[in-house]
């Protein structure tokens, strides 16, 4: 489980830091794993 978490934090981390490059959000989508709706939720909080 730890794992797997870990993982997710990770993933959130990277779609941060590729939102503030610009970065298309379908691109990070693909990489990260990460819904769509999750990295526009990332995007608000930024």
């Amino acid at each position: 489980m730890g794992i797997i978490n870990n993982q997710d934090e990770e993933n959130t981390k990277l779609a941060k830091e590729m939102l503030t490059l610009g970065i298309d959000i379908e691109q990070i989508c693909q990489i990260t794993k990460l819904t769509k709706e999750e990295v526009e939720k990332l995007a608000k909080e930024s």
